[in-house]
């Protein structure tokens, strides 16, 4: 059984890891260069700009309602006060941020779970 020193200087060791150069000799990748074409880079991007609409949209929703509820009182009451729509807008959005935070990292999470393990096509 090893000891744990010579185990840690061992991985320490730069011939620990083969040396494969990432660069490219006649096309050959040796396994370490997939080739993507402009069709799936294309995709891969739309989908994360889906992504952050999704995870964007609860969040702007928030503060596009309750800018219309105080834009409304403030009509109704004739007060034109400017602070008096963006604190509330700032304060409802950092709650719903909050509130939506698991939401947000699981949703997250799983686009990059199917990135990394190639699933996004």
């Amino acid at each position: 059984m090893r000891s744990r020193m010579s185990c840690i200087k061992r991985i320490a060791r730069r011939d620990f890891f083969p040396r494969r150069s990432l660069r490219t000799r006649g096309g050959d990748t040796q396994g370490w260069v997939l080739a993507m074409t402009v069709d799936q880079s294309t995709e891969m991007i739309r989908h994360a700009f889906v992504v952050v609409l999704i995870l964007s949209a609860p969040i702007l929703i928030v503060g596009l309602t309750v800018t219309l509820i105080v834009s409304l009182l403030q009509a109704v009451t004739q007060v034109q006060e400017q602070t008096l729509s963006f604190i509330p807008k700032i304060v409802a959005m950092v709650l719903a941020t909050m509130l939506l935070v698991p939401w947000l990292t699981q949703h997250l999470l799983d686009y990059a779970k199917q990135l990394f393990a190639g699933g996004i096509h």
